[in-house]
Formats: C-alpha cells, sequence, structure tokens
C-alpha cells in the first residue's frame, strides 16, 4: 500500500476511535431518565452552541503542494458558556481554535492551514471541533479541487 494511502487510513481509524470515544463519553454522561425529571427541549436550551457563519468552504482549484488559509468565524448562540476542547483535521492541516471560554453571544474564529502536497483531483476534508455542546462534535468542512503542476 502506497505510504500516503496508509497514512490516510490510520488518519481515519484515528477520527473513528476518536469519535467512538466522544460518543461514548456521551452516551455515559446521559444517564437515566429516571434520575432526571427534565425534558430534551430544556437540557439542550442550556448549553453552549457553535454557529458558523458558513460551515463549509470551497478553496477552488490549487496546486498541488500549495497551502491555503482558512477562517471559520462563529458565534456561540447558547445560552451558556463554550469551551473547545479540541479542533482536528487531517495530518493535513495545522488548526487554531480559541483556547479562553466563549460567552453566549460572543465570536470566535477557528483558523485552518490546508497542504494539498501529496493530494489531486477533488477533496473533502471535515473539520471535528470536540466542545461542551450537545452533540459534542461540531463538524466544519472545506473542499478543493488540486491539479498537479
Amino acid at each position: 500500500m502506497p505510504p500516503e494511502k496508509e497514512v490516510n487510513r490510520i488518519m481515519k481509524s484515528t477520527h473513528l476511535i476518536v469519535l467512538f470515544i466522544a460518543a461514548s463519553a456521551l452516551i455515559a454522561c446521559k444517564g437515566s431518565k429516571d434520575l432526571v425529571d427534565t425534558s430534551q427541549t430544556e437540557l439542550l436550551a442550556n448549553v453552549p452552541v457553535i454557529t458558523y457563519v458558513q460551515d463549509t468552504i470551497h478553496l477552488g482549484t490549487m496546486i498541488e503542494g500549495e497551502k491555503k488559509r482558512i477562517t471559520y468565524n462563529f458565534t456561540n448562540t447558547g445560552s451558556e458558556t463554550l469551551i473547545i476542547d479540541l479542533a482536528t483535521a487531517c495530518r493535513c492541516t495545522d488548526l487554531t481554535w480559541p483556547q479562553e471560554p466563549i460567552k453566549p453571544g460572543e465570536t470566535g474564529k477557528i483558523m485552518v492551514e490546508f497542504d494539498s502536497t501529496g493530494f489531486s483531483g477533488d477533496v473533502v476534508k471535515t473539520i471535528d471541533v470536540i466542545a461542551n455542546t450537545e452533540p459534542i462534535v461540531k463538524l466544519a468542512w472545506f473542499t478543493a479541487h488540486i491539479e498537479k503542476e
């Protein structure tokens, strides 16, 4: 198997493991309905919410090896303070996210640098933002078409 495909396979496996752990933690934290007499609507009303200005960004055509920077602007439209624990994607990205809590109504930015080295054709990448939201993972995407020089 070519090294790029092996790396992609490992990254996909890693993402699945992280998502499985996050989902397991979420399920474990839900508790029994018998212990809490609160409706789902009330629970969701008291959480932070990441609302992106744009959750999918199209980078257009790039030359293989070119790097592009992307910014996902968002607002905490929930009623509680937002804390982002992790923003992750493939090895082809470098991500920066707010380390400070974001109060309701405040804005933030997740910055991504995409390195197209080793890619060709149409590419779709997912950004996983793990935070104290419901659900625990909020997704964003970017696309590009990579051409060889």
